[in-house]
């Protein structure tokens, strides 16, 4: 503790000596400029004063020289503290950056993550619409297969097939073995041709399973009550087949209309659907990491040249990105600087031959 003491007491007598010493050389240089000022202070009007005036000029030049080094020699000591004082602070500046560098790869290793997971989400959206229009085509292709069908079976049975009202029954089971089965309608089920990107085989599966097609076995029924509709009366039709088949016509044209209506409805409530889900990833307990661009380019004459014009070409943008106050010590990496901070204001500044570089910051 004594010892302490005794160097805070010559720390003490230092520090008078030198007040005491920075006082007389201030109040020193403070009386060597004044002289010089007086000397000055009366200007040359005639040619035969201009060399008493250069004698003048010429001392207050020698004594502002004298001035500096005697300034700088005073303040040396206390500089020399400031040093010192900062090397604390400065101690700080590796592990700090350090640490920084440490936490923004953790902070974008799991914004990658969060990413993956989010393209995760969205492909599961884009399963299950693909899924939904898949089946609302498929719905379609059957029923306009039942109608079309029918219809060409009844336009054949009063034309060229001329089927007489005693034979229609048998006919009408002959159409339905033949182009009404269950195999007709599966044959009509539309290939899966969504490749997943982020999904394995089995969870996209998973997804598909949700939603089921109607069976084959029902659309066969729809078939059967369809053709079995359209012969309705039809030992009437075969004595107006002008009038019948018109109508048919008709009907066929309005039920493929209605077929075509329940598909986009369809389809349009599908995309509802998924676009109303809210899959939310679960937040992160920092704050996300902030972004900026900086230049990236080769610090070259012909580069630096780029900069500039890019500057120029965009000046109106630029020009209050840039602190600078003196434009005749405007540099080229002042220009890349405002260039560079336009470019983080609006992503899509793309000044031709400058190349920008993502900088992440906590």
């Amino acid at each position: 503790m004594s010892q302490d003491l005794a160097i805070l007491q010559q720390k003490q007598t230092s520090w008078s000596n030198y007040a005491v010493k920075l006082h007389n050389g201030e109040v020193s240089l403070q009386l060597q400029a004044s002289e010089q000022v007086n000397r000055l202070a009366a200007l040359p009007t005639t040619i035969e004063q201009v060399p008493g005036a250069e004698e003048d000029l010429k001392a207050a030049k020698a004594t502002r020289t004298t001035l500096n080094a005697t300034r700088k020699e005073l303040v040396d000591p206390m500089t020399k503290v400031l040093e010192r004082l900062m090397i604390p602070e400065k101690s700080l500046d590796a592990p700090i950056q350090k640490m920084e560098h440490a936490i923004i790869a953790i902070k974008k290793a799991e914004e990658v993550k969060k990413a993956q997971v989010q393209l995760k989400i969205n492909e599961a959206k884009e399963i299950e619409l693909h899924v939904q229009n898949k089946l609302a085509k498929f719905d379609a292709d059957c029923k306009n297969y039942i109608e079309t069908t029918c219809q060409k079976a009844y336009e054949y049975a009063l034309g060229e097939g001329n089927i007489t009202a005693d034979k229609h029954e048998v006919y009408i089971e002959q159409v339905i073995d033949l182009r009404g089965n269950a195999q007709k309608f599966a044959d009509l089920m539309p290939r899966d041709t969504f490749e997943p990107k982020y999904h394995t085989f089995e969870e996209k599966s998973a997804i598909v399973e949700k939603f089921k097609p109607t069976e084959f076995n029902v659309f066969a029924d729809m078939f059967k009550a369809c053709i079995i509709s359209k012969f309705l009366n039809y030992d009437l039709a075969v004595q107006n087949k002008d009038v019948a088949l018109a109508r048919a016509q008709k009907e066929a044209e309005e039920q493929r209309q209605q077929i075509e209506r329940e598909k986009a409805t369809a389809e349009a409530m599908a995309n509802i659907n998924v676009s109303a889900q809210q899959m939310e990833i679960d937040p992160s307990p920092t704050k996300a990491l902030k972004q900026s661009f900086e230049v990236d380019m080769e610090e070259t004459f012909e580069n630096a040249m780029l900069i500039l014009s890019a500057f120029t070409a965009n000046v109106t943008k630029c020009k209050d990105k840039t602190t600078t106050k003196k434009w005749f010590g405007f540099s080229a990496d002042s220009a890349a600087k405002a260039l560079a901070k336009v470019k983080s204001d609006d992503n899509a500044f793309a000044p031709q031959g400058i190349k920008f570089k993502v900088v992440d910051k906590l």
